[in-house]
């Protein structure tokens, strides 16, 4: 493992000197780098150490300051969260949850904001559906297989095709137009 200069070290540690307060997002970024890269290590002999001495923050404010940045890093343009707090419940989902939660979130909130409280309840409603979709999805294949164990036919399958397309859509609600289009297609398959 190489450890790097020190030049590096203090120009990552002036970014989170400078934002600390102003903004989560590019500490966060300083943090991973100075974690992954260990240049910790020039002066301190664990990350947790790093983080309590250098900025009196703990390692888990630390991680979660990493995690919040990596999610709004994956958030469309537009409104993104302005806190670590409103990212939190984000942190660990897959991308998707990710994106569909904070629109629903958003799209919910009075403010265009949303509070964090507000972005864990969109999540848990994104990740219920998808759930729900998830297992009808496997039983309408269940079913299928059942009915026909050598061949399933064309409305079986435009069952699920159709049923991952609504996962789609609670998923990325933007892509309806190709939803119309499939179901479209669908129809005039089945005449």
């Amino acid at each position: 493992m190489n450890i790097p200069d020190g030049a590096e070290d203090i120009q990552l540690n002036g970014v989170i000197h400078q934002c600390r307060y102003a903004t989560f997002i590019k500490v966060g970024e300083a943090l991973m780098e100075i974690r992954d890269s260990r240049l910790y290590r020039l002066e301190y002999g664990t990350f947790e150490e790093y983080c309590k001495s250098k900025w009196d923050i703990s390692r888990v404010q630390a991680h979660r300051l990493i995690g919040a940045g990596q999610v709004v890093a994956v958030l469309p343009m537009g409104n993104k969260p302005t806190t670590e707090r409103q990212a939190r419940p984000l942190v660990g989902k897959p991308v998707e949850v990710q994106q569909a939660a904070w629109q629903k979130a958003v799209d919910a909130s009075p403010t265009g904001q949303p509070t964090a409280r507000e972005v864990e309840a969109a999540v848990e409603e994104v990740i219920s559906i998808a759930c729900l979709l998830e297992a009808l999805i496997d039983r309408v294949n269940d079913l299928a297989l059942h009915l026909c164990p050598h061949h399933v036919g064309l409305s079986i399958g435009c069952i699920g095709l159709a049923l991952h397309g609504a996962k789609l859509l609670i998923l990325h609600p933007h892509l309806l137009v190709v939803g119309e289009i499939l179901a479209a297609w669908m129809v005039e398959i089945a005449n």
